[in-house]
């Protein structure tokens, strides 16, 4: 994940800082900059330039948290007082050297390691021997669903933006927050003046961090022949996205979830989570409301990963349980 380099500033206002013996301190005079061979806390005032704290090779945010300054150092939590004297440490779990505050609210910091964009490492502000790793909250990683419709659309290069889905797959972590996508698209490639038109096959692969998504393209190299019937039956892609950001917006793969869920699956027209569907299963829509049963609607199938009993297998290996079926239309 690529880092964040904005100040995090906890004070709400501009406090007078004060070490032990020594001048006033103002938190405004804090920042992280270059120094030496490295990056370093530094003070500024009228005197110069002062280092507080050498921060390594790479930089980071500035955390200020009741009259002290906070960073990490190969996998510990350290805060210095305003003179950078007073000095403590805390190892934190399995966090390794990349891992650094990136997300704070009013309890907690959260530290991200270097390409990881799923998990955090949670630190209690009063007691960072209060510590765990989970995945980013939801305030932190909220998913733009327009830019991504938008991103797959230029990519996939659709005629007219017309891209119908053959299947789909997307993976949620524990929060409900979507974490990639494996698409399966036909896209428009012209009309041919008669009952069957062009369509192109492509394989379509997201992954979704805090920061966007990034998406790869495969060319099935295949060219079908189709009828405006034939595709008008098939989910659209806008409409699948759609559908995905109302089950997120409605909590729904939470709301529903059994014990405590590791992730999620939603899937359209996959063969083993459409194998997995009775007539005893519950239908709800996007939103999560009660649904009656329409054959003719087209449907995804929510699943949940861990904390439940398993019902199927995927193909991926994934145990799958508590299925629902997300009635659309």
């Amino acid at each position: 994940m690529k880092k964040i380099l904005v100040t995090l500033c906890l004070f709400s206002l501009v406090l007078t800082l004060f070490g032990c013996g020594s001048k006033p301190r103002y938190a405004e005079n804090y920042s992280v900059g270059a120094h030496g061979d490295g990056w370093s806390i530094l003070y500024t005032d009228e005197d110069g330039v002062e280092e507080i704290a050498a921060l390594g090779k790479t930089p980071q945010p500035l955390a200020l948290e009741k009259g002290r300054l906070y960073f990490t150092d190969n996998g510990k939590l350290v805060s210095v007082d305003p003179d950078g004297n007073d000095r403590q440490e805390t190892v934190i779990g399995t966090m390794d050297a990349s891992g650094i505050i990136t997300y704070v609210d009013d309890e907690n910091f959260y530290c991200v390691e270097a390409d990881n964009t799923r998990t955090c490492w949670r630190i209690n502000k009063a007691d960072a021997a209060d510590h765990a790793e989970i995945d980013i909250p939801r305030a932190f990683r909220p998913t733009d669903y327009a830019a991504l419709l938008n991103q797959l659309r230029l990519i996939t290069g659709a005629l007219e933006d017309k891209i119908h889905l053959r299947s789909a797959r997307a993976v949620l972590d524990s929060n409900g927050s979507l974490l990639s996508l494996d698409l399966e698209v036909l896209g428009f490639e012209r009309r041919d003046g008669n009952a069957m038109n062009t369509w192109k096959t492509a394989g379509l692969r997201s992954t979704i961090s805090p920061e966007g998504s990034h998406t790869d393209y495969i060319n099935e190299n295949m060219i079908l022949s189709l009828s405006d019937s034939t595709v008008s039956r098939m989910l659209s892609l806008e409409d699948f996205l759609t559908a995905l950001e109302t089950l997120d917006n409605a909590l729904v793969p939470t709301g529903r979830a059994q014990g405590t869920a590791e992730s999620f699956c939603v899937t359209y027209q996959v063969e083993e989570y459409e194998s997995a569907l009775t007539a005893q299963l519950p239908r709800v829509t996007a939103a999560g409301e009660s649904a009656d049963i329409d054959q003719k609607a087209p449907h995804l199938v929510l699943a949940q990963v861990g904390g439940c009993d398993t019902v199927f297998t995927d193909s991926k290996g994934t145990a799958c349980g508590n299925p629902t079926v997300i009635q659309l239309g």
